[in-house]
């Protein structure tokens, strides 16, 4: 393994327990192109799951950081991440493209992403979901273009899916599983706590 590879490796290992229980998909492209970002000025505020107790307290808070783009940082309980997030469109299908900004070196911070299914009076958003990736990977290795990066260096069974394909390639994948109903995982639902000023 290269040292580039190792160092992607290390981002895809940080990143897996960010933003909510379960196995995310990273990318180390981005899923979007800028010709399909939009604003969405609804977004920006303040974001929290109903009914979360202290320990598992979800906060999800979006500000503006650029004329289509958002800071997003995620709190859960007492561990914060801090995202660049860049909400686009997919024929009528819209998604966030979370990257995380704490960049170590040259690394490769990966990119996450969410389907955005609702904004407002709730937010309702669910995630690529990673047993189905797996299960359609292990039947047809050639669906998408990838690598299996170890989660533990000394462990060979013990191994994450990490996309590889470009953007164009991304969005295509995307589009043609749309309807499948397994693609996405349980859905995410958050009131607004605190809107913008």
């Amino acid at each position: 393994m290269t040292l580039n590879m190792k160092k992607i490796c290390l981002w895809m290992a940080l990143g897996i327990a960010v933003l909510a229980a379960g196995c995310l998909v990273p990318s180390i492209y981005p899923f979007y192109t800028e010709k399909e970002l939009v604003f969405e000025p609804a977004l920006i505020g303040t974001w929290e799951k109903p009914n979360a107790d202290a320990d598992s307290r979800e906060i999800w808070a979006f500000e503006k950081s650029g004329e289509k783009q958002y800071k997003f940082t995620y709190v859960e309980g007492d561990r914060k991440n801090v995202f660049q997030a860049h909400l686009f469109k997919l024929k009528e299908h819209l998604f966030l493209d979370c990257l995380h900004v704490e960049q170590a070196g040259d690394g490769v911070p990966p990119h996450y992403l969410l389907r955005v299914e609702q904004i407002q009076p709730t937010l309702r958003v669910t995630m690529l979901e990673y047993a189905w990736l797996k299960k359609m990977l292990e039947k047809n290795p050639a669906a998408i273009r990838h690598i299996l990066s170890r989660d533990e260096p000394s462990n060979t069974n013990s191994t994450h899916i990490v996309l590889t394909a470009d953007t164009a390639e991304l969005q295509k994948f995307l589009l043609k599983h749309m309807d499948d109903k397994e693609t996405f995982g349980d859905l995410n639902e958050l009131k607004c706590k605190e809107n913008a000023k």
